[in-house]
């Protein structure tokens, strides 16, 4: 039949594919601090929305976007990634990705449904983490967020979005979280696209990451490093 085997594995109700023959696929390993969280919602996640772009930019710019958390307050200042407190988010570097996790206010914990069943920790915090190499996804208490970006060029990339939610949410709750996610792109994607032309500027001078606000997208940038030069010494060993 020409099918070729590749590994698969579910994990909290959600179903993880590698798209290649090779090892198993470590879970524990792979998921992080997200795999505890993912672990305390008693039920499985259904799917609330999705949603697709194609944007002009390269992938790797969408996915550092995800995690610059202190744009938000100012880019969507009327959004619910205004809620999000980058100045205190706890950052976690894993080997397989990194994530931040802050505390949610008040006026944002008002409108959620009810969060009884969660322990007290992550009922009151917003964790946004990032698999290596394009899979971001943000857990709210009641609701995940999964962020898809697929390469189609060197210049272009299609993000996929996929709302989950665990429960019976209110209706207000399901709109707002919809309306969330278009009103949040649509503020991204002319910055993403700004980006990638200032990149291809001739002029450009060389830049430094800020240590403390930048930390995640360096770590980011550090995996996709070594990515490169483990696929360059598989393909100086073929050529051997």
């Amino acid at each position: 039949h020409g099918l070729v085997p590749v590994p698969v594995a579910e994990r909290h109700g959600l179903i993880f594919v590698r798209p290649r023959p090779g090892d198993p696929i470590d879970l524990d390993a792979f998921l992080g601090a997200i795999n505890r969280e993912l672990a305390d919602e008693p039920v499985a996640p259904h799917l609330l929305a999705s949603r697709s772009w194609e944007v002009a930019c390269n992938w790797k710019i969408g996915v550092e976007n995800a995690m610059d958390t202190y744009h938000l307050p100012f880019l969507h200042a009327n959004g619910d990634a205004a809620y999000i407190d980058a100045d205190s988010a706890v950052i976690e570097e894993e080997e397989y990705g990194s994530s931040a996790c802050t505390a949610l206010p008040e006026a944002f914990l008002a409108i959620l449904p009810g969060r009884d069943h969660l322990p007290e920790y992550d009922a009151v915090h917003v964790r946004m983490g990032s698999l290596f190499p394009n899979l971001v996804a943000v857990l709210f208490p009641g609701n995940l967020l999964v962020f898809r970006y697929d390469p189609i060029s060197p210049e272009r990339m299609r993000l996929t979005i996929r709302a989950y939610e665990y429960g019976d949410a209110m209706q207000a709750f399901r709109d707002y979280r919809i309306q969330a996610i278009e009103t949040t792109n649509q503020e991204d994607m002319p910055i993403l696209e700004r980006v990638q032309r200032g990149l291809q500027a001739r002029d450009l001078p060389p830049f430094v990451y800020a240590s403390r606000l930048e930390k995640r997208v360096y770590h980011f940038q550090r995996m996709v490093k070594r990515a490169l030069d483990g696929t360059k010494v598989k393909l100086a060993q073929l050529a051997d």
